[in-house]
């Protein structure tokens, strides 16, 4: 019968062997050399939860001679200016000269920002918040360059303002309150960064 003490140390042998191969193949990353899905959303949402949506428009004097914010955008094609008319049925803007030039309306100020100091009178149009990050998937990693990266497939979810609502998808390209994206990460000695 062999003595319980070798067995003991041969088993202590071949288990140290093993991960010696297994860490020094990579297979098992080490520390912050292991990006996962949940560590992904973390670090994109880090950065895109306070990367509101909005578009900016100016007061001034347009095209037709009325003093007012340019909506350019709503004359440029007819989906511009049925958004124009959608707007002003729900009480936000309020059309004046055509489509060249509207007014915000009392119910449009919860949704505006000032744009900056720039000396205009540029209002940004809250179009939505980010309310989450989802992850949907992750490539292995490559090497280039000397350096570690993965790309990372994501969906921001938004909660949309009724600006949204109606020219998230002229505007941005929000649709259904979410925008699909995508991020690369590469791997520095303090861990993975969004490059």
């Amino acid at each position: 019968m062999p003595n319980k003490t070798y067995i003991l140390i041969g088993g202590v042998v071949a288990l140290i062997g093993v991960a010696v191969y297994f860490f020094s193949t990579g297979n098992i990353p080490m520390g912050g050399n292991q990006l996962t899905r949940a560590k992904a959303e973390q670090m994109i949402w880090e950065r895109e939860k306070t990367e509101t949506v909005t578009f900016s428009v100016e007061y001034e004097k347009t095209a037709d001679g009325v003093y007012g914010y340019d909506g350019g955008l709503f004359y440029l094609s007819e989906s511009g200016r049925q958004h124009a008319k959608d707007l002003e049925k729900d009480g936000l803007i309020k059309i004046r000269g055509g489509y060249y030039t509207f007014e915000f309306t009392d119910a449009a100020q919860p949704y505006l920002l000032p744009a900056g100091a720039s000396g205009k009178d540029v209002k940004e149009i809250l179009i939505a918040t980010p309310t989450k990050v989802e992850v949907t998937g992750l490539t292995e990693p490559s090497e280039g360059n000397g350096k570690k990266t993965m790309t990372a497939e994501y969906k921001t979810y938004y909660d949309v303002t009724p600006f949204g609502l109606i020219i998230g998808g002229y505007v941005a390209s929000i649709e259904d309150g979410q925008e699909e994206s995508r991020e690369t990460f590469t791997l520095y000695d303090d861990g993975w960064r969004i490059q």
